[in-house]
């Protein structure tokens, strides 16, 4: 989580630019929270 944290811009840029479909931030080595791009409508 602190990584997330940390690095949340660049986490939000590889979603964005479609480098990174999504992620997937865990706590404690258990899933947590799912970073996906919102679509264009």
């Amino acid at each position: 989580m602190l990584e997330a944290k940390t690095q949340l811009s660049k986490l939000v840029e590889a979603v964005e630019s479609g480098a990174e479909a999504e992620i997937v931030i865990a706590r404690n080595g258990k899933p947590a929270a799912k970073l996906v791009p919102i679509g264009v409508e």
